[in-house]
């Protein structure tokens, strides 16, 4: 948000000084960013960096406890789930969970507080809806769940 402000101040300075003023003003804008820029880069870049790595981390601890749990049942265990449907649960579910935890919880966080920045009316009415959504999502998930179940059973046997 700051950057297009700062360009935006740029272009200001170069049509509406003096063209001997220019210069000065320029440079003197130019050197208060350019750290600025940096420093946000920089914090940015260090953002992903923790957000990537606490989601390989959340990734690795999701599967080592599905494993153990996996090796700790009993043998008919073994026999009522297939082999492919556990190493799916031990792949892709828990890639997508770390996934959701990092990447969409950091997102959307992010975009609650500028919007809240921008506008806070705005931003209580928009939020409004989010429980009956999120209600309606939960009923939907179960709706979908018994669906999948009902279509997986008959796969894996």
């Amino acid at each position: 948000m700051a950057i297009p402000f700062s360009f935006g101040r740029i272009v200001d300075i170069i049509y509406k000084s003096d063209s001997t003023e220019v210069q000065s003003k320029l440079v003197t804008i130019c050197s208060i960013q350019l750290p600025i820029l940096i420093i946000g880069a920089a914090c940015n870049f260090g953002r992903i960096y923790l957000i990537n790595t606490s989601g390989y981390e959340i990734t690795k601890r999701l599967r080592e406890l599905l494993f153990k749990s996996l090796v700790s049942q009993e043998t008919a265990y073994f026999d009522r789930y297939k082999a492919g449907e556990l190493i799916n649960r031990l792949s892709d579910d828990c890639l997508l969970v770390s996934q959701t935890v990092t990447s969409n919880i950091s997102d959307g966080l992010r975009s609650t507080i500028m919007i809240f920045f921008v506008s806070p009316k705005l931003a209580l009415v928009g939020l409004s809806i989010v429980p009956p959504i999120a209600a309606l999502a939960v009923v939907y998930g179960h709706f979908v769940r018994k669906i999948t179940r009902s279509v997986q059973v008959p796969m894996y046997n």
